[in-house]
């Protein structure tokens, strides 16, 4: 197997985070674990690629403003994606435009974490 490399995004409230990346990225759920009504671990996957969700706890706090870490998402629609991440209440950061270096834009999640949004 090759090596891999999958964030888990630590957030207030992980049912609604699940809810947000399905409307805005189309994530599917590929697991969830609770624990004391709590949701310990949730895989996701975008794409083919996978990332976690988990609700925050004094071992993973969650983000009290724009977390230092970006992820990118590189997609065939990025225009349409776009639209729905913001839709599904994400804010922008930096518009959607085209650059030299290819089109994207930055959006912030509802829960503190940072997307550049990119055509593939």
């Amino acid at each position: 197997m090759d090596n891999t490399l999958a964030p888990t995004l630590a957030v207030r409230d992980a049912a609604a985070a699940i809810d947000y990346y399905r409307q805005a990225f189309g994530a599917t759920e590929l697991s969830r674990y609770r624990e004391g009504g709590r949701i310990v671990h949730a895989d996701l996957s975008v794409g083919g690629s996978e990332f976690a969700v988990k609700d925050a706890d004094d071992v993973d706090p969650a983000p009290d403003g724009a977390v230092p870490v970006i992820l990118v998402l590189r997609l065939p629609d990025v225009d349409a994606v776009w639209r729905r991440a913001l839709d599904a209440g994400g804010t922008e950061v930096f518009p959607l435009n085209d650059h030299e270096y290819g089109r994207m834009g930055r959006i912030a999640d509802p829960f503190g974490h940072r997307w550049i949004l990119a055509a593939a």
